[in-house]
């Protein structure tokens, strides 16, 4: 099946030069809000001192979840 439209996409090309690049650039433009985010602020984990865009740290966080359970 996904031949199927490789061939169909390649005629429309043969017959209209560039319209994959044009495709794609709309893709792209399309695709390019939704993937970027403002920039976190890294700050230090109150546990370790690691890096870290929250108070504590992700390995922190799952250190003191499993001492919960023990």
């Amino acid at each position: 099946m996904s031949l199927d439209y490789k061939e169909a996409i390649n005629l429309i090309e043969s017959r209209h030069p560039g319209t994959k690049l044009r495709v794609l650039r709309s893709f792209l433009k399309d695709l390019k809000p939704l993937v970027a985010r403002p920039e976190a602020k890294l700050g230090s984990c109150r546990s370790c001192g690691m890096p870290t865009t929250a108070k504590v740290c992700a390995y922190c966080r799952l250190a003191l979840k499993i001492e919960q359970l023990t």
